[in-house]
């Protein structure tokens, strides 16, 4: 009969531990490790059309594009060179 090691356990224990730790942590500040704050590109607007299907109007860098988004493509309908809206 096998007996365990009152150290395996403790260092198993650790583990999970420090794994439970890191992960608290990485979900708790992604955002700020995923995204630079100084990024070009947002969401200006956003139409669903049905079921897992949108039209987007995205701005990059500057320019405009208009996508049509379903669950399973992206495709660009058309783009503008600047996002300078008119009030």
């Amino acid at each position: 009969m096998s007996y365990i090691n009152i150290d395996t356990v403790l260092s198993l224990i650790a583990v999970v531990a420090l794994m439970l730790v890191f992960f608290y942590v990485l979900n708790k500040y992604k955002s700020r490790f995923l995204f630079q704050h100084g990024t070009d590109l947002s969401i200006e607007s956003q139409l669903s059309l049905g079921y897992r299907q949108r039209l987007m109007l995205v701005n990059v860098k500057g320019k405009t594009l208009l996508l049509a988004v379903s669950h399973d493509s992206t495709t660009v309908l058309t783009t503008w060179p600047n996002s300078q809206k008119s009030s």
